[in-house]
């Protein structure tokens, strides 16, 4: 049997301009927010260099008697008070997990374009362009449109999650099903299968990662609050107490432990990832409890068949994160690019 043509897609076409103009956008809000991430990075590790090195240049009587008093003063101490905006702000404006959803999304529609291209699925059969259609709509609804400007959206609640008590139905310690061996199987009794399935892996895996999440978040707000206080420490001092350089490089020299400690232990981008996990599985259960509610004639197989269709998206939710840490590659998209 001849092979059949492929279908083109050309620059006319409704479904390519659309994948086109949403590839363009993600692809700029990824490199702006990438771009204002290192910024204030750059900032800040300036707003804690300069000033240590000015000070051991003043100690060291490397610079003129006379900018000794300017730079006790006004320099070190403004240099810290700003250190301390600046670190507020890297919370605030969470410039890190934009960057990742948008390069996420980036990521997400280059594969989708691709598995379109090779007839690879959910696209290869003859109403492949209604799937992409309905793939780029489902992404757009998961990366949201940006909303009108709120002071409740300064909140960083990602990076608070470890000061909000776990959901109440993953608060006790669950059995781990993996960890008990391999016996039971899943077989004929679906009440123990949803079990093992719904209570033993799946939110057992949930509570684990949330609580992972919540250590990291804690940490994470610790050595930010330590940098900001340091910072207005460094100013008070200059300002109001005395004026020796050497408190004030131990205030610089301090910092710096605290940002160089945060940037190594990667605990944000940690705190992320691991609430992303947790909020995945959460769905995979919400959409298997959708499934049994609006199929309630469905028979003892179908109802088998969902749950055995759920465990198979929690295996690959979590294969996923393995394979990001055994062969660094992002589960959700190249976060090494731009």
């Amino acid at each position: 049997m001849a092979d059949t043509a492929p279908q083109q897609l050309t620059s006319d076409s409704e479904l390519n301009n659309r994948y086109i103009q949403l590839l363009r956008h993600y692809d700029a809000e990824a490199i702006r927010y990438k771009r204002r991430l290192f910024t204030l990075w750059g900032v800040s590790m300036g707003l804690t260099w300069v000033p240590l090195m000015l000070a051991i240049a003043a100690m060291s009587q490397w610079i003129p008697t006379w900018s000794v008093r300017a730079l006790q003063e006004v320099i070190l101490p403004a240099a810290g008070l700003a250190n301390s905006l600046v670190t507020v702000a890297q919370l605030v404006f969470m410039f890190r997990g934009r960057w990742l959803k948008y390069r996420a999304a980036t990521e997400r529609l280059r594969e989708n374009c691709m598995r379109y291209r090779a007839r690879l699925r959910p696209f290869n059969h003859d109403d492949a362009e209604k799937s992409f259609h309905i793939a780029l709509d489902e992404l757009e609804q998961e990366v949201g449109e940006r909303q009108p400007f709120r002071l409740v959206d300064l909140i960083p609640w990602r990076y608070l999650i470890g000061l909000k008590p776990l959901p109440e139905k993953i608060r006790d310690e669950l059995t781990h099903a993996p960890d008990e061996g391999l016996y039971p199987r899943c077989g004929d009794d679906f009440n123990a299968t949803e079990t093992t399935i719904i209570l033993e892996r799946l939110r057992n895996q949930q509570r684990w990662h949330l609580d992972k999440a919540g250590q990291y978040s804690r940490r994470y707000l610790a050595l930010q609050a330590g940098v900001v206080l340091l910072g207005l420490a460094s100013a008070g001092y200059g300002w109001l107490v005395g004026h020796d350089l050497a408190p004030l490089a131990l205030f610089s020299t301090a910092t710096l432990f605290l940002i160089a400690y945060r940037e190594q232990m990667a605990y944000p981008a940690l705190c992320l990832r691991y609430t992303r996990i947790a909020d995945t599985l959460a769905q995979i259960e919400a959409d298997y409890r959708t499934l049994l509610t609006h199929s309630p004639a469905t028979t003892p197989l179908q109802r088998a068949e969902m749950l055995r269709d759920a465990a198979a998206r929690v295996e690959q939710t979590l294969a996923s994160e393995f394979q990001y840490w055994y062969f660094g590659v992002e589960n959700v998209g190249s976060a090494a690019s731009n």
